[in-house]
Formats: structure tokens, C-alpha cells, sequence
């Protein structure tokens, strides 16, 4: 999206992508959560972790950037206001065709949304006993056009440019203007600084290595790959890293830990109209505790997911052997046929700040990559609390938890180069400019310095908006100065 908008406004760009157009390859790196080994998943392709993504746009509370009476804010607030951002939410939400309706519990009075298309029967009546109930849904903010045939694809590829995304909304437009060109299937490893510049990007590809040259650069490499780079980028200059002297480049990695609820909704209900519909936030905030959003995926029940349900809730029948098998079979047999396809809800819990939980380089190898992330007392206690809500909200229907440990969120990583005020608690100033690097921005999930209670794309999408903005002004200032 800063490409696009530096793009229209007639600079030169070029996109380094690690991927290519037409393939989506996903990356493992490996991670220590809790003690247990696991692979952290990102993505390489033009658009990179958007070309699979659920296609959730939704708007942050005023009280997950700045404080407010009754709600204070972890860090005392954002290096910027609510207000400062707010008009970049509303230009994503253009560019994306977001459609949906407003949240009745918030406050704002954000700009129009795309008029939504009529829900299927199942998702009506949830909609409906939600509300008699006493809870405020409304209809969540998706970038879908819901072209004919749509599939509102969720965490797969959309073949039909139905689904708005980083590519089709912010490569291919920046390419159009002819300002713009792509080099896919490249990485960069690391950036070359000279006093307090950026003076070229060091690319490897199956062409060779290559030395790219620059005025300015913007890092989009993600949450795990932005502060790879700047970790691997050791020189006199810095030492362990460009941005890392006060050693907080990686440091902070947040991950929505994410409860998924089934939801059975009773009887025979038609599914023809649109599925993923649905999202409250009746346990954004609750007693002081900064929970989450709650939102319907899109995706239903069949034998063989309630099959693994069971299996994680019944450890027994490992040691029944067959007859334990077979128990588990004839019970998921027995639910479907009973209580039907159930609806999957997902509860997005705000993650925190905490040093431990980063991204590492063993030495500053940048092939020795590392992530560490543990589930601190505080979170634990928050997501206990936080699946009470759900539960209660639910009350009504039969329901289920379709997982008992937390895990974290990959998809949704954040927070690994904070913007702020001061070198001292930030690697990224109010612009995401890098502290002491005059031509080094940063405009991906990494510049979060909390997680918020809501999915980040729109945040994402409308900072690095607000990013080009900056650095456009910077320009137009060194332009008059030399002039």
C-alpha cells in the first residue's frame, strides 16, 4: 500500500519480493512456544500473509491507540492520536470495498461501508438470538465483492479477485502507473548503512547476489522477517544490528492467541446467502480486561473436524485402542446427525509486550532465525476469562471449544519493531522511521507497539498509507532545502 500511494504520486518504485505472482510458498521458521518445538508459518508471494487471508478488515477501538476514561492503555497510548489515523481507516476501507455494518458499542463515527449481502437462513438466526439475548452483533467488515460464485474463501487463495488483498489493491494498481516495477523471486538478507543512511539492499536470487541502490527503502519483510534483516544487518556502525542499539529490534512479538468456538445453531437452517457474517465485541473490554473481538469464519462443522474435537477432549480412547477409535467415531457420528453443521466463531484475545517473546539471529546469521514466544500468567488468566465470555454469550446454543492448550496466532504476529517516541523504547519513530536512519521506514505489522483486540489488516494497510505520507513530506523538505 505505501508502494501504490508513492507510486500514484509519481516516484519510482521498485518491489523486492521474496515470492513470485503466481505462487504462494509457505515459509517454517522455527519456534519455541512454551517450551515445545513448532514452525512459525509466514508466506512469500506478491501480497505476501493477505493472499490467504480471511479477508477481515476490522477498525481498532479508540482505546486500543490512546487511552480513555475508564480504560487506560497499556503503554499509555500510541506515539499518535486516534484521530491521526482515523482518516487512513477510512481510505482502506474505500480502496478495499470493505462491506458491513457499524458496531452498535462503539463510539465512532467512522466513515460509509459497502452495503453487505443478505445472510443465509443459519446465520440470520444466530444474528437474531444473538441480539434477543442481549448482545450487540453486527456485521463483520470483510474486503469481499462477493462476485457470483464467491466462495468467501478463507485462509486459501481467492481465484476469483473477489477477495481484496496486497496484491490486487496495492502491487498491481502501483504497477499500472508504470512508476512502478517488480523484482519477484528475490530476497534481501540485509542492508548496507553509510553514516546515517541506507545506501543499498544486498539481493540474492537464482540470477545471483546483487547490491540494489536507493534514495529511500521501506522494509515489508513482516513481523518475523523485517527485524530478521535489521538483525542480520551488523556493520561498525551497529554492531548488533541497524536500529538495535538499545537491543529491542525482535523483541515484543504478540500473536492473538485465537479460541475457536462451534456453535450449534439447531435445526435444518438453509446455507444459500452469505457465511461469514457475524462479530460482537460484548467482550472487548470487560472489567477492566482488555480481551477481544468475537467473529463468525465463515466455516462449519463436518464428521471429520468433530472426529479431532473429540479425539483432543478424550484422551481415554488412546488407550481404548479400536474400541476407543470407534467410540469416537459413532459419538461424531451421532452429534452431526443430531445437532447438524455447527458455526465456527473465533475469539481474537489482545496479546501484550513482553521481551522474551521475540525473534533472534544466532550470531546475526540470517539463515539462523528463531522465534521464542511463552504464554506469560497475566495472558493465561485473561484467555480463561476471556472463554468464560464466550461461553456466556452463547449460553443458548449448544457449544464447544475446539481446542483446549493456546497457541499462537502466526497469521496475526505483530509488534517486533514498536514505533514510539524515544530510541530508548522504540526502534521505530512516530513516522516508522528507523531511530538514527534517515532514509529507513517500516510499514508491516512489525511497527505495532500493542496487538489490539481486533485483526490487524486494516491497521496494517492504513499505516502504510500514512508511512508514504511521511515520507512524500520528507522529500518535499529536503527538495526545499536544497532549492
Amino acid at each position: 500500500m505505501a508502494g501504490r500511494r508513492l507510486a500514484e504520486a509519481g516516484h519510482s518504485v521498485l518491489f523486492i519480493e521474496r515470492g513470485s505472482e503466481n505462487d504462494i510458498t509457505e515459509i517454517g521458521v522455527p519456534a519455541d512456544v512454551d517450551g515445545r518445538a513448532e514452525l512459525a508459518s509466514t508466506y512469500a508471494a506478491t501480497g505476501g500473509m493477505s493472499r490467504i487471508y480471511g479477508g477481515a478488515l476490522e477498525r481498532p477501538d479508540r482505546h486500543d491507540i490512546e487511552a480513555r476514561e475508564g480504560r487506560p492503555h497499556p503503554t499509555g497510548g500510541w506515539p499518535i492520536a486516534y484521530a491521526s489515523l482515523s482518516p487512513y481507516l477510512d481510505e482502506m476501507e474505500r480502496l478495499f470495498e470493505v462491506r458491513g455494518t457499524h458496531d452498535p458499542l462503539s463510539g465512532e463515527t467512522p466513515g460509509p461501508l459497502d452495503v453487505p449481502p443478505p445472510m443465509s437462513e443459519r446465520e440470520e438466526t444466530v444474528f437474531a438470538r444473538l441480539q434477543a439475548t442481549g448482545a450487540h452483533p453486527y456485521r463483520c467488515h470483510v474486503a469481499l465483492r462477493y462476485v457470483t460464485g464467491c466462495n468467501e474463501c478463507f485462509a486459501r487463495p481467492c481465484v476469483a479477485s473477489c477477495r481484496r488483498d496486497a496484491d490486487n489493491t496495492g502491487l498491481q494498481p502501483a504497477l499500472r502507473t508504470g512508476n512502478a516495477a517488480l523484482l519477484a523471486g528475490s530476497e534481501v538478507r540485509r542492508l548496507t548503512v553509510s553514516g546515517t543512511r541506507v545506501t543499498s539492499a544486498h539481493v540474492v536470487s537464482a540470477a545471483g547476489a546483487a547490491e540494489i541502490r536507493a534514495r529511500f527503502f521501506i522494509l515489508a519483510a513482516g513481523t518475523i522477517g523485517s527485524p530478521r534483516i535489521l538483525l542480520a544487518s551488523r556493520c561498525a556502525l551497529h554492531p548488533t544490528g541497524i536500529g538495535n542499539r538499545h537491543d529491542l529490534v525482535g523483541r515484543g512479538l504478540m500473536c492473538h492467541p485465537t479460541d475457536l468456538l462451534a456453535v450449534w445453531p439447531g435445526g435444518r437452517l438453509g446455507t444459500d446467502g452469505a457465511q461469514k457474517v457475524l462479530a460482537l465485541r460484548d467482550a472487548y473490554f470487560v472489567d477492566g480486561m482488555r480481551l477481544g473481538l468475537i467473529q463468525s469464519l465463515g466455516m462449519v462443522t463436518d464428521r471429520g473436524s468433530l472426529q479431532r474435537v473429540l479425539r483432543a477432549h478424550m484422551p481415554w480412547h488412546t488407550a481404548a485402542g479400536r474400541i476407543g477409535d470407534l467410540a469416537i467415531r459413532a459419538t461424531a457420528m451421532g452429534l452431526h446427525r443430531v445437532l447438524g453443521s455447527a458455526v465456527i466463531f473465533a475469539g481474537l484475545l489482545e496479546d501484550m509486550r513482553v521481551a522474551t517473546n521475540r525473534v533472534t539471529l544466532a550470531d546475526g546469521n540470517f539463515d539462523a532465525v528463531r522465534v521464542s514466544y511463552e504464554f506469560p500468567p497475566e495472558l493465561l488468566a485473561r484467555r480463561a476469562r476471556f472463554r468464560r465470555e464466550m461461553k456466556r454469550l452463547f449460553a443458548s446454543w449448544r457449544s464447544m471449544f475446539l481446542s483446549r492448550a493456546p497457541s499462537p496466532n502466526w497469521p496475526h504476529a505483530c509488534g517486533t519493531l514498536p514505533f514510539g517516541t524515544t530510541p530508548r523504547d522504540s526502534v521505530l519513530d512516530r513516522d516508522c522511521r528507523v531511530h538514527g536512519v534517515d532514509n529507513l521506514f517500516v510499514s508491516d505489522a512489525s511497527f505495532m507497539p500493542t496487538s489490539t483486540g481486533a485483526n490487524p489488516s486494516l491497521v496494517i494497510g492504513a499505516n502504510a498509507l500514512r508511512v508514504a505520507d511521511a515520507m512524500r513530506a520528507h522529500l518535499r523538505e529536503k527538495a526545499a532545502l536544497v532549492g
